[in-house]
């Protein structure tokens, strides 16, 4: 992958994850963009951070100012504390040369750039309620609305941008231009004001969009369909953060007529009032058509557009991720890798049945993704192992509600959609979320114990010789709850064998889901429970307890062990562990040591700058 392909996806993961992060911990930086990367502009020494543009502003003249004075200005924020912040300024010097030089423009009006250094003005940034998800950042000002822009710094982008706002749609006039307009895989020449007749080509950009959506409206009455054009150039001009989006117009009724009769599947079998998407993915010949009937269909322009241009299963991709951003959907998303010898044959089986599953939940958006990008930041979901392939369920607008499908259980259909029905009911995280095809075999959690059973239990039992453990639970009751205790139970067993104390301690586990309860056991009907047999004694009391952690465990048997032995310190960690551990404190040490040199340093540099100024006064 590109680096700018890289770059853009790194700005829409912080659009569409971290946003609300970002306004309540502060700003994240671009990434330092590679001085080589075509399209991407490099930093200039002569171009410090905030040193291009026209005003500046202050206290006294603050947004409101220039939002009552001019009609149109740019609004760029960078911060005077970012090193990184430099390339802004020669993508703004770049776009305000063109603009001064009046190579573009819209309708002769003057169009300032305001700089804004939220190093002091943060606040005004706020009040002003601008969507800073980074930083820098640049906004169009136009019709008494900001327009973000969003993609990487790049000159010939942001005159694009500009463009599109100005004019959202299109006026084609002849059948050529419309063949013309709806080649996908080629680029559009604008045809708009905007560049006085010397259309700035992107053709360079074009390989990097993982789809390209063209939507033209066929409209023979326009005096009839008056409103609707005007919606349509409105929401057309709210969703230019799509650079893959473009949307144009016809209206002369003799050649729409002669469009229709050759495509009879783009118009409503009684209208020549249309609108048509033309949607092609980067690895697919042929586009996707849908039409929307301006007599009948009466959905937001934007929606409509918006999901026509995603499939019911997407893969996440920069384009992808930017359209899913603004339908406001509920996500389900999952970590694949279909090349994978290991997992390939689980992952791709995870896609083909998520697409035969998503018909029956129109409401949510279903993606998965390969991309390295996006898997970087899956613990930011909830799942924290590297395993694929994963699921998890997030939503935009609530960025905080994010819930993972149970870790090594099959993603199998009736499990898939016990799982989406649990997160939109909202009883995933209840006790009635489960799962028809759980694997509730915990054996392997517990190689060092020994399974008992209704033929093996008294033998193990009365063993006069040893001290016993015995766990008691229901493996189909709870599933997060029998992994735990099986986790705690087997590791004790593991470290007992570790110590080698065999001989005198062993734990043995019973799963009442399998058999029926034995005599020996009938008194212990409330589960999980642990008893303890000293080696020629009467059983202690039952523990009933979800939490018996290791180290606790392992002392109450040596308390109460009639085989008595020593444990060491940290005798619930194994040698990895311990040495692991021995790591972690001496790492830790050494932050603090290292904190506390800093902390002199920047007390010695305080002073010696106080000093100075002292003499100098």
């Amino acid at each position: 992958l590109s680096m700018m392909y890289k770059l853009t996806l790194y700005l829409l993961l912080l659009l569409v994850i971290f946003s609300t992060k970002a306004q309540e911990e502060g700003l994240p930086q671009e990434e330092n963009v590679e001085p080589d990367t075509p399209g991407i502009n490099k930093c200039d020494d002569n171009l410090p951070i905030l040193s291009v543009g026209d005003y500046n502003i202050t206290e006294e003249r603050d947004i409101s100012f220039y939002k009552q004075r001019y009609d149109i200005f740019i609004l760029a924020i960078s911060d005077s504390g970012c090193e990184e912040c430099c390339h802004t300024e020669v993508m703004l010097n770049s776009v305000h040369e063109y603009i001064t030089n009046k190579s573009v423009g819209y309708k002769d009006l003057e169009i300032p750039l305001v700089r804004l250094d939220y190093a002091n003005f943060h606040e005004m940034v706020l009040e002003d309620t601008l969507n800073m998800n980074r930083l820098p950042k640049t906004f169009l000002f136009f019709k008494s609305k900001f327009y973000a822009f969003e993609e990487v710094d790049n000159d010939k982008l942001f005159l694009h941008f500009m463009n599109r706002v100005f004019y959202p749609v299109v006026i084609l006039k002849t059948k050529k231009d419309v063949n013309n307009f709806i080649k996908n895989d080629v680029e559009w020449e604008e045809n708009t004001p905007f560049y006085k007749g010397n259309y700035i080509s992107l053709e360079e950009m074009l390989p990097h969009y993982s789809k390209i959506t063209r939507v033209i409206a066929f409209v023979s009455d326009k005096n009839e369909f008056k409103e609707e054009l005007k919606s349509l150039a409105e929401d057309s001009r709210d969703l230019t953060i799509r650079e893959d989006l473009r949307v144009a117009k016809i209206t002369n009724p003799k050649i729409i007529e002669e469009i229709k009769r050759k495509n009879k599947d783009w118009f409503g079998d009684m209208s020549s009032n249309s609108v048509v998407a033309y949607v092609k993915n980067f690895d697919e010949n042929q586009p996707k058509i849908q039409f929307y009937d301006l007599n009948i269909d009466s959905e937001l322009f934007k929606i409509w557009m918006n999901n026509v241009s995603i499939e019911p299963v997407e893969e996440l991709l920069g384009t992808s991720m930017k359209i899913i951003s603004f339908m406001h959907k509920g996500m389900f998303t999952a970590f694949v890798n279909r090349k994978s010898s290991k997992t390939g044959k689980e992952s791709k089986e995870l896609i083909k049945n998520l697409k035969e599953i998503a018909k029956h939940y129109p409401h949510y958006q279903f993606t998965f993704t390969e991309d390295k990008t996006f898997k970087e930041k899956k613990g930011d979901l909830g799942i924290s192992w590297n395993e694929e392939p994963a699921l998890a369920y997030h939503n935009i607008m609530h960025q905080d509600k994010t819930m993972v499908f149970p870790r090594k259980q099959p993603l199998t259909k009736k499990n898939l959609r016990a799982f989406f029905d649990a997160c939109g009911k909202g009883t995933y995280d209840t006790d009635d979320f489960d799962l028809p095809d759980k694997i509730r075999n915990f054996d392997k959690n517990m190689k060092d114990a020994t399974k008992l059973t209704v033929t093996n239990v008294k033998g193990f039992i009365n063993d006069l010789e040893k001290d016993k453990m015995v766990l008691i639970f229901d493996s189909s009751k709870d599933f997060d709850r029998g992994k735990k205790i099986t986790n705690f139970f087997g590791k004790a067993a593991a470290r007992f064998r570790e110590l080698e104390l065999e001989d005198k301690i062993a734990l043995g586990f019973y799963d009442t889901s399998l058999q029926n309860l034995p005599k020996v056991f009938k008194e212990y009907e409330d589960q999980p429970v642990y008893v303890f047999y000293p080696a020629d004694r009467e059983p202690l009391d039952p523990i009933n307890s979800e939490n018996f952690l290791v180290q606790k465990m392992m002392k109450y048997i040596q308390e109460n062990a009639q085989n008595k032995f020593e444990l060491p310190s940290f005798h619930h960690m194994s040698p990895h562990e311990y040495s692991q551990h021995k790591l972690g404190e001496k790492i830790k040490a050494a932050k603090v040591i290292d904190l506390e040199e800093k902390r002199k340093r920047a007390d010695k540099d305080r002073d010696a700058r106080y000093i100075t100024v002292k003499d100098d006064l």
